[in-house]
C-alpha cells in the first residue's frame, strides 16, 4: 500500500506539474492573443481618429487575428490612397478656382472697358445727332431764304417787264 501511495503522490505531482505547464502555455497563448488584439485595437482607434500618417499594421501570424490585422491594413492602405486622391483633387480644384477667379476679374475689367467705350460712342452719337439737327435747321433756313429771294427776283422781273411794257406804250403813244 505504501508503494501505491508513493505512486499516487508522484502521479499527483506530475499532474500538478503538467497542469502548471498547461496553465503557463495557456497564459502565454492568451497573452499573445491579447497583445495582438491590443495592437489591432490601437490600429483601429488610430484609423477612427483619422491618423493616416502612421505606418500600417504588420501581422506575423496566419491565424484569425493575423488575418484580421491584414484586412485592417488593406483597408488602411485603400483609405489612405483615397484620401491622397481627394487631397490631390482638392488642390487641383483650388488651382482651377483661382484661375477662374482671375479670368472672371479679367472679364469684368473687359466689360467695364466696353461699357465705358459704349458710353463714349453714345455721347459722340448724341453730339453728332445734335449737330445734324443744327445743320438741318440751317439748311431749312437757307432754303427758305433762297425761296424768298427767288420769289422776290420773280416779282422784280415782273415789275421790270411791266415797266418795259409801259415804256414801250409811252414811246408808241408819243
Amino acid at each position: 500500500y505504501a508503494g501505491a501511495r508513493g505512486l499516487v503522490w508522484r502521479l499527483i505531482a506530475i499532474a500538478v506539474i503538467v497542469l502548471v505547464l498547461l496553465m503557463l502555455a495557456a497564459y502565454r497563448t492568451i497573452a499573445s492573443y491579447v497583445t495582438r488584439i491590443a495592437v489591432n485595437q490601437k490600429f483601429a482607434e488610430d484609423l477612427a481618429q483619422g491618423n493616416y500618417a502612421r505606418e500600417g499594421n504588420q501581422p506575423k501570424s496566419n491565424d484569425e487575428i493575423g488575418l484580421l490585422g491584414r484586412a485592417m491594413n488593406e483597408m488602411f492602405e485603400t483609405t489612405r490612397g483615397v484620401l491622397h486622391n481627394i487631397s490631390g483633387q482638392a488642390d487641383n480644384m483650388a488651382s482651377s478656382s483661382q484661375t477662374l477667379g482671375t479670368s472672371a476679374d479679367q472679364l469684368k475689367q473687359g466689360f467695364t472697358s466696353i461699357e465705358e467705350k459704349m458710353g463714349s460712342i453714345s455721347e459722340a452719337m448724341m453730339n453728332a445727332s445734335s449737330a445734324t439737327e443744327e445743320v438741318n435747321a440751317s439748311v431749312e433756313h437757307v432754303s427758305h431764304a433762297i425761296h424768298s429771294l427767288s420769289d422776290e427776283a420773280r416779282a422784280s422781273l415782273q415789275q421790270a417787264d411791266d415797266l418795259k411794257n409801259r415804256a414801250q406804250d409811252v414811246q408808241v403813244k408819243s
